[in-house]
């Protein structure tokens, strides 16, 4: 059984040990992340080509970093960038679906604020006015009630696929439906810690961004700022990542089947490793 208090504090244990790991990595990523940014709002921002490559080596250069990460908390042999690459197929599955299950979201919510908004367009002429009018006709809450749950269903989609990432990395095999499958049992707490330690941590940061960049655009200049504002960004959100691995990890310890946890070398390793020297 899954208990939620010791989760969360084996997974900050845990991440105080990702801390020194695979350093040359962990740099690549803060500069990958910062060419991306330049890449974007710099001289390069009608490059597409050039866009997605920047982005194909941050996403490449992240999984690799990520399966080091696994490496230091779970017995996985080397061969670091074939499972990257697996990792990064799996990544964009998931994010694929993950797309469609935004999409699901903004269209239903859409569905049930939009009419009212259509309604009184003629009244209002900005969201303030809108909003106003909602408090004042009794609906905002009943939106806005709605808004949380339909979030709070979007985050338990995402939460449980959650241990797609660490079971492709751990296996060398790429996990996305069988790790759904795994979090049945423990749904309620894999939510919780998911709520706790991924989503609220990533929406405050989010909103730390926004208001960053606005402050640090007018002192610096805009492509300048998001440039120097992304490596700051991409830097200190390392510990979030080292926490996030670390959760993933624990997670999967405790929910991933006897076989699927201890199957964490390919036969090409484990014939590798008998092998005679």
């Amino acid at each position: 059984m899954v208990r939620f208090v010791p989760l969360i504090q084996d997974s900050f244990k845990d991440a105080a040990r990702l801390a020194p790991v695979a350093p040359h990595l962990a740099v690549l990523h803060v500069l990958a992340a910062t060419f991306a940014a330049w890449v974007v709002h710099g001289p390069g921002q009608n490059q597409l080509l050039l866009l997605g490559l920047a982005y194909l080596a941050w996403a490449l250069i992240f999984c690799a970093y990520q399966v080091r990460l696994f490496q230091r908390l779970l017995p996985i042999q080397q061969r670091v960038w074939q499972r990257a690459l697996k990792l990064f197929v799996a990544t964009l599955l998931v994010g694929f679906l993950i797309g469609m299950a935004v999409a699901v979201f903004i269209l239903l919510f859409t569905m049930v604020a939009g009419s009212f908004v259509v309604a009184t367009s003629g009244e209002a002429s900005n969201i303030q006015d809108v909003v106003a009018m909602m408090m004042r006709t009794g609906i905002f809450w009943p939106i806005f009630v709605i808004f949380l749950l339909s979030l709070g269903m979007l985050i338990w989609f995402v939460s449980r696929l959650f241990l797609y990432g660490v079971a492709t990395a751990a296996t060398g095999q790429i996990h996305i439906f069988r790790t759904w499958a795994w979090t049945k049992t423990a749904e309620g707490v894999v939510f919780l810690s998911f709520l706790a330690l991924v989503s609220a941590p990533n929406i405050i940061w989010y909103g730390v961004r926004v208001q960053l960049e606005s402050a640090w655009a007018m002192a610096e200049g805009p492509a300048l700022a998001y440039v120097q504002l992304e490596f700051v960004l991409a830097l200190l959100f390392l510990p979030f990542i080292w926490l996030q691995q670390a959760l993933a990890v624990n997670l999967y310890r405790q929910l991933a089947p006897t076989e699927a946890a201890q199957d964490t070398t390919s036969d090409s390793d484990k014939a590798r490793i008998s092998a005679p020297e």
